[in-house]
């Protein structure tokens, strides 16, 4: 999985100068057409009812990590 470099930011700046970050309240799942060799999504479908759909963040989604996995 590929992280977006607002994220990573965001993340550096929560570990190395305590600044709070704050996780959003909804996350979006969509589908990528295909990714370049530097991990950006190159195309996302579209037409045929396709839409991204969101998901409530909250520890019974989402537990704890384990392993540096979640």
């Amino acid at each position: 999985m590929g992280w977006t470099t607002f994220l990573l930011n965001k993340i550096l700046n929560h570990v190395w100068s305590d600044t709070a970050y704050d996780a959003p309240s909804t996350i979006y799942l969509g589908l990528a057409q295909s990714v370049a060799a530097n991990g950006n999504v190159t195309g996302e479908p579209s037409g045929s009812n396709y839409g991204r759909v969101s998901i409530t963040q909250n520890s019974t989604i989402f537990p704890a990590a384990v392993g540096g996995s979640k």
